[in-house]
């Protein structure tokens, strides 16, 4: 009988603890309704439901509470004007899918004719995509396939038209470079005696 005080009084301390820790609002209501008007304590006493609350009341805060720069809480002197960045000027940029689109026995037939059957897509550009066919490689044109696979490699017209005139440059960069004298190199002469 004892033990089975000891292991009651043990759970009720847990409790008592536990509700005190973990559930402090909880709590709170608890050691609130066992105060007695008089007491040394101060009485909770109830509001009754057809008061109005006054214009003037602070509303009551369940989560964070935001301080804007109207609030009381900041003075005019702590605000600081801090440059916003440009929106307008930012440039577009190429996201791929992700992830790659595929299908199972993927047939792709380009405007120009050609037909690509067991289609996987190795790699995509802005105006170009790579894909593993039943023949091999290839390098396929975005812009000459049809629409619902340009839409599933998230192809834009203009982001293409700026990659491919930069994969132009660069290939006449190349070509040029290459294309340039190589320098001619000279070898030193030891002086000859007289």
């Amino acid at each position: 009988m004892n033990q089975f005080l000891l292991i009651l009084f043990l759970l009720l301390v847990c409790g008592v603890v536990y509700m005190e820790k973990q559930q402090p609002d909880t709590w709170n209501q608890f050691v609130d309704s066992l105060m007695v008007p008089g007491a040394g304590g101060t009485p909770v006493t109830p509001v009754p439901a057809t008061t109005a609350l006054s214009t003037n009341a602070a509303p009551a805060h369940s989560g964070p509470i935001y301080i804007s720069p109207a609030s009381p809480l900041i003075h005019s002197s702590h605000i600081i004007d801090v440059a916003q960045p440009d929106q307008t000027n930012r440039a577009k940029v190429y996201v791929p899918p992700n992830p790659l689109p595929s299908q199972s026995n993927w047939v792709w037939t380009t405007s120009d004719g050609r037909t690509f059957r067991n289609v996987v897509i190795e790699k995509v550009e802005a105006d170009r995509v790579t894909i593993f066919h039943n023949e091999g490689t290839a390098v396929v044109d975005i812009n000459l396939l049809p629409s619902e696979i340009e839409t599933q490699l998230n192809y834009d017209p203009e982001l293409a038209a700026q990659a491919h005139l930069v994969r132009e440059q660069s290939a006449d960069e190349s070509a040029a470079a290459s294309a340039a004298p190589a320098a001619t190199t000279f070898k030193p002469v030891a002086p000859q005696p007289h």
